[in-house]
């Protein structure tokens, strides 16, 4: 999905899809729009108002594997991008 498309107003989450900077729960989620959407809302117990992205996601605690879906994650963002910009 190409960014700015997701939302209007959440600059912060087209730019966290963007990059592939996602929580980890959404991972596991094949169909990038529903990942941006359960990202978006967040867990039933935290207030979406309660809720923001943040750029220090503690990357240096990550195994090789999840370091390396996070990168799969934003070529195929990336991908998504240039093919909107065609």
């Amino acid at each position: 999905m190409p960014v700015g498309t997701f939302s209007y107003y959440d600059h912060v989450l087209d730019t966290a899809v963007l990059l592939g900077a996602l929580p980890e729960r959404v991972h596991g989620i094949d169909d990038e729009p529903d990942r941006c959407f359960a990202a978006a809302r967040g867990a039933k117990l935290v207030p979406a108002e309660r809720l923001w992205v943040n750029p220090d996601c503690g990357l240096d605690t990550r195994d090789t594997e999840e370091v390396l879906a996070s990168l799969r994650d934003l070529v195929a963002a990336a991908a998504v991008v240039r093919r909107s910009c065609a």
